[in-house]
Order: C-alpha cells, then structure tokens, then sequence
C-alpha cells in the first residue's frame, strides 16, 4: 500500500493547516495564522459557494453579540484622548457599556448556534445533491392532496 506525500494536490491543503498548528504552537504566531487562514480559504473556495451565507450570518451574530463592548471601549478610547482624563466605569458611559455584552452574547449565542446546524444541514444536503444519491420523498401515508 502506498501512502500519499503531504505535497500531494489532495494533501497539500492538510499541510497548509499542519505547518500552521506547529508555527502556532512554536510561538510564531502570525505566520501560523496565516497558514490557518490559507488552509481555511482553500476549504472554502474546494466547497460549494452556497455555503458562504453561514460565515457571513456568523460574522454578523459576533458584531451583534459583541457591539457594546466595540462602542464602549472604542468610545472609552476616544473620550480619554479628547478630555485627557483616563475614562473608566465610573466616570465615562462608554466605561459601563460593556457590560451589556453579557445581554447580547446570551442572545448572539443560541443564535449563532442554530445558524451552524443549518449550515451542517445544508452542507449534508448539498453533499447528497452531489453524489446523486435519491432525494427523499415524502412518505406514503401523509395525504398530500
């Protein structure tokens, strides 16, 4: 039996994400990301374009969940530097807006978690789709008519 080189154009994907864990692991952070996120784009562009509503939907359930932390520390940043002052819980809005993450996150988070079932869902489906298995019918004791 002969086992397939990483180099191989079937491999070679897992090389990009096994090079980038060990640069991770080994400190070299920014270069193991970046072999990650090369990895992840190659996955994405092999697999159908349909899916591509479910990094989307994610992204924008983590801007939802995580807005008031973004607006109050941005806000917290901008008010130190036009007032000098260091802004903080108790002396700035923008310091106690944080903590409405914890109502927004516990929301974001079912949510995002129903969005990657119909994301497993639909990839099933696609995946049937291609191989041209049978679609399944509707079953024969329900009246449809």
């Amino acid at each position: 039996m002969e086992i397939p080189a990483v180099t191989t154009p079937t491999n070679r994907r897992y090389g990009w994400l096994i090079a980038g864990g060990l640069l991770w692991l080994l400190g070299f952070n920014l270069i193991g990301m970046a072999l990650i996120v090369l990895y992840a784009l190659s996955a994405a562009i092999r697999y159908s374009t349909q899916l591509t509503w479910v990094p989307l939907a994610l992204l924008a359930t983590f801007l939802f969940g995580a807005s008031p932390l973004i607006i109050g520390l941005i806000g917290m940043e901008l008010e130190s530097f036009s007032t000098g002052i260091t802004a903080n819980e108790s002396n700035s809005v923008f310091g106690v807006l944080p903590w409405l993450t914890i109502g927004t996150m516990a929301i974001a988070a079912p949510i995002a978690a129903l969005i990657v079932a119909g994301g497993i869902v639909h990839a099933l489906i696609l995946r049937q789709n291609r191989r041209g298995l049978p679609k399944a019918s509707p079953p024969e004791d329900v009246g449809l008519s």
